[in-house]
């Protein structure tokens, strides 16, 4: 269904931009069951330096979808991209 889609959209950017995501990455893409995770993931697909870039986030986020505490690499803008 729609989470799917979401998930495979997200991946499909990715692609589209020639940015790997290691088989973890695409497991925790493809197994999560947030809709407004997935839509961050997204928006992030469409700018990030990399396909696990994705999803790094604050820890407030981080439990969403499969992972707990997850690292901040930059200041996150209201946009969900990261400022280096």
């Amino acid at each position: 269904g729609e989470l799917r889609a979401k998930a495979d959209a997200v991946l499909a950017v990715l692609d589209a931009r020639g940015l790997p995501a290691s088989d973890a990455t695409r497991q925790r893409i493809l197994g999560c069951k947030d809709l407004s995770t997935l839509d961050l993931w997204l928006r992030r697909a469409a700018t990030a330096a990399s396909g696990d870039a994705i999803l790094e986030s604050r820890a407030d986020r981080a439990d969403r979808c499969g992972r707990g505490a997850t690292r901040v690499l930059g200041a996150e803008r209201r946009d969900g991209a990261f400022n280096a």
